[in-house]
């Protein structure tokens, strides 16, 4: 027999997604309420309950109590919007992460002259930590605190100013273990990143095609939140494309060659990278020269953010001015 009562909203396919494992639901609604509205301009309190898949009422008063404590602003036209409550929580984060703002503005500038997806990362001890990205969420994936580990092929350039006890050390972290011609490689790669400033690294030729056609499937699941299992595999298969990068001798100013990605690192006051720029190229054939070009504009990025965090090797920042 049917009950009767009240039906259950269906949820919105761009809402945040629910969060597995054993969370707490009332504090699970605020921060979906939070994250909805982080993505809108203001909406209305009907509007949010239906998205998310809440009671009315419930939501209601969660959006008063947010509103008493000004993290939610509420409009004469009875809309929601994030309120200036939360500046003192981007203070703090900017505190730990003192690129967020310049970094998402060079992103931007680089992503449109470039052309392509581009990325910040932080680099921690173990791992490294996406904080920003522009123009495409492939690399990124779904959030923007995604990690990769630090073990070859990730984390070259994060480790190649360090010492050779430790390059041996994270050269072990390969998995399975790397054989003595794949050691010297990876060495004489370390190498041209410390000479160039900068990694390159391959795309083969038959990942084209496939790259492609993830590609497509991610776009095809973009804002279903039913997919986000799916689509964070498909996105790490994704970023799994070039491992391999290129040596120095390997590229030439006349000659051809594929490429996935370019990275390079910001300079903290030690002479150590805290920071990376990823630039998501993904190109069938780029041209030794064009590389170059690419290069530069990335040098001259980097440059600017490590001056921004008083980084030891700054120096071509005026360049991307």
């Amino acid at each position: 027999m049917a009950r009767n009562g009240p039906s259950i909203p269906e949820r919105d396919r761009d809402a945040p997604a629910p969060r597995p494992g054993g969370s707490s639901p009332p504090t699970d609604r605020v921060v979906a309420v939070l994250e909805y509205l982080a993505a809108r301009p203001r909406e209305s309190a009907s509007a949010v309950a239906r998205a998310l898949g809440l009671n009315g009422s419930t939501c209601a008063v969660l959006l008063a109590s947010l509103e008493r404590a000004h993290w939610v602003e509420r409009a004469p036209d009875k809309t929601y919007r994030l309120g200036a409550g939360l500046l003192s929580l981007c203070d703090a984060m900017r505190a730990r992460f003192p690129l967020l703002g310049a970094g998402h503005v060079l992103l931007r500038r680089l992503s449109e002259e470039l052309g392509c997806p581009c990325v910040l990362t932080r680099i921690h001890d173990d791992h490294i930590l996406v904080v920003a990205a522009a123009g495409g969420s492939e690399l990124a994936g779904l959030r923007a605190d995604r990690r990769f580990p630090i073990d070859p092929p990730y984390g070259a350039v994060a480790v190649a100013w360090r010492s050779e006890s430790e390059l041996e050390r994270w050269l072990d972290l390969a998995g399975p273990p790397l054989s003595r011609g794949d050691r010297a490689r990876y060495r004489r790669f370390l190498a041209g990143i410390r000479e160039r400033g900068y990694a390159v690294w391959r795309l083969d030729e038959g990942d084209v095609p496939l790259v492609g056609r993830l590609r497509e499937m991610l776009d095809a699941l973009r804002g279903d939140s039913r997919s986000e299992a799916l689509r964070e595999r498909l996105a790490r298969l994704f970023a799994s494309y070039g491992r391999y990068g290129y040596l120095s001798s390997e590229i030439e100013r006349d000659r051809s060659v594929p490429v996935s990605y370019m990275i390079a690192p910001v300079f903290g006051p030690d002479g150590q990278p805290h920071y990376e720029i990823i630039v998501q190229l993904l190109r069938p054939a780029m041209r030794g020269a064009e590389i170059d070009e690419v290069g530069e504009r990335l040098l001259a990025a980097t440059a600017l953010l490590s001056e921004q965090i008083g980084g030891a090797r700054a120096g071509r920042a005026t360049a991307f001015r």
